[in-house]
């Protein structure tokens, strides 16, 4: 499959799934467009088409569409504009059709994850950001594996005393499921 293929297959995912969840057709169309142009714009700064970061904004939106049962189009468009491990791969912000709610959330997210301190900032911040970066976190996690190993221990860590306990506070599910991978992940690839 092309990475053109790949790109508008996930595309087609994300309508269908949006669909359903109620957005309309002029949410459904932006959500479309915002994600093509991030997904296109990764694809080239990665430089390899089958890389697994390529669709990983998407992913993010999917989790908060099937796990988290989100509905809000703002939520869901700046999941599709988000990315905090790998910020290099996304396009300028400016340059996408962001409406202030959705950049505000990005920027929520990405102060409280860069933060010294990101699981208090988290804590407080509110609830869609802390959906958001639970979201991407999860994400990000479930790719691990993929990344070099000298990111594993380290991250995982991060994950697990940062973003669960937050995932604890915010959403049962996505709990559950950050919960689950942090001792798989552990059982699984950082046995010693």
């Amino acid at each position: 499959m092309s990475l053109g293929d790949r790109i508008n297959a996930m595309a087609d995912r994300l309508d269908r799934e949006a669909g359903r969840a109620g957005l309309d057709d002029g949410a459904v169309e932006k959500f479309r467009q915002v994600f093509t142009q991030v997904a296109e714009t990764r694809a080239a700064r990665i430089g390899n088409r089958e890389h697994h970061s390529v669709l990983h904004t998407a992913r993010t939106a999917l989790i908060l569409l099937e796990d988290a049962g989100i509905t809000s189009a703002d939520l869901l468009i700046a999941a599709v504009a988000l990315d905090t491990r790998d910020p290099h791969f996304m396009p300028d912000a400016s340059a996408l059709p962001l409406t202030d709610d959705e950049q505000n959330l990005i920027t929520g997210v990405r102060t409280a994850v860069s933060s010294e301190y990101p699981i208090e900032e988290l804590l407080a911040a509110d609830h869609p950001v802390r959906l958001l970066a639970v979201s991407e976190c999860l994400d990000h996690a479930r790719h691990l594996h993929l990344r070099p190993e000298v990111e594993w221990q380290p991250f995982h860590e991060t994950v697990c005393s940062d973003f669960l306990p937050v995932a604890q506070r915010t959403h049962a599910t996505l709990a559950q499921r950050l919960g689950w991978w942090c001792d798989m992940f552990r059982n699984r690839y950082l046995r010693t």
